[in-house]
């Protein structure tokens, strides 16, 4: 994991990449300090927990890539403070389930990769707040019915 006063002195910080790497787990308080981070790459890790609030400090950011991880679940507010996201990438996890909710603070996301997952249900009107959106990738999975996405 990345020791909680890490970033205690990267106020400026726009940019972070830790990729590739074996984290596993990413504490609620890691970027408290970092509003200004922009692009945020936490792929090609080990990390299967994802606290519900680790991503509230983080209003100003516009990429994240959480790809190529073992995510089995995000909470339904683990989004909540992502106004200004742009560049979401989550394939190549574990997930299983959309909920309604998890999009609702993205309403700017241009493109959202869910590819190579293993969702099998996504809740009515998930989409529904991605006005914005213009690349959705959702093959490679186990959908066995789609009903509502909301707008797309």
């Amino acid at each position: 994991f990345i020791p909680l006063h890490f970033f205690d002195f990267f106020y400026n910080l726009e940019n972070f990449d830790i990729s590739v790497n074996k984290l596993s787990h990413i504490l609620s308080n890691t970027f408290i300090q970092q509003k200004k981070l922009q692009y945020l790459n936490l792929s090609y890790n080990q990390i299967s927990k994802l606290d519900q609030n680790v991503l509230l400090p983080l209003n100003s950011l516009l990429t994240l890539d959480l790809s190529n991880n073992l995510i089995v679940n995000l909470h339904e507010d683990f989004f909540q403070n992502q106004l200004n996201l742009k560049y979401l990438n989550i394939n190549s996890n574990q997930l299983r389930f959309i909920g309604s909710r998890l999009f609702m603070n993205c309403s700017n996301l241009i493109d959202l990769k869910l590819n190579n997952n293993s969702i099998y249900f996504i809740e009515r009107y998930s989409f529904q707040y991605l006005i914005k959106l213009k690349n959705l990738y959702i093959s490679s999975n186990h959908l066995y019915f789609i009903n509502e996405l909301g707008r797309l």
